[in-house]
């Protein structure tokens, strides 16, 4: 019952409109990270690409519900893909009880009143479980004008493996 989302999408469009001149002004003051940029460049083709071949999502039991397994044997630093859901206002009391939301910074260090929230709508990256060992990262990158929540390999992954990170 999820509505399938390839990337972002803004509750608002003041918002988006509002998050491109944050961002803008943060890229200006040097308050994103060359390793931001870096990362959006050296993901540019996956990250447009969308091609997802390289991981199934299976269940795994009553406990954790659905996980996102390997495919393949994956290397290190592999694009696994975007974080998308739909871009909102935070809701504290409502966020507390919802597992599917990335906090939506700008740079490293810049709040903002945004959610990342994929509990309805979003795509197989909502599935990807926590642990403290995960053999995958989240990572704020500069791409595009805006700041987007990407997943990849922090180590080599084997084929049936379930991709989590912390």
């Amino acid at each position: 019952h999820i509505q399938y989302l390839p990337h972002l999408k803004f509750e608002h469009y003041s918002y988006l409109e509002k998050i491109v001149k944050q961002c803008h002004k943060a890229n200006t003051k040097k308050k994103i990270s060359i390793e931001q940029k870096w990362l959006s460049s050296y993901f540019k083709k996956e990250i447009q690409k969308k091609d997802y071949s390289d991981i199934i999502i299976r269940w795994v039991n009553a406990d954790i519900g659905f996980g996102v397994f390997a495919n393949r044997d994956l290397p290190e630093k592999h694009f696994i893909g975007e974080y998308a859901g739909l871009l909102r206002k935070k809701n504290r009391k409502k966020d507390l009880k919802n597992s599917y939301c990335f906090e939506y910074l700008i740079g490293e260090e810049i709040e903002t009143p945004y959610t990342i929230d994929a509990e309805d709508q979003g795509n197989f990256s909502r599935f990807i479980n926590h642990s403290a060992e995960g053999n995958c990262d989240p990572m704020l990158i500069y791409h595009h004008q805006l700041m987007k929540v990407i997943i990849y390999t922090n180590q080599k992954v084997k084929k049936g493996e379930q991709l989590t990170y912390d």
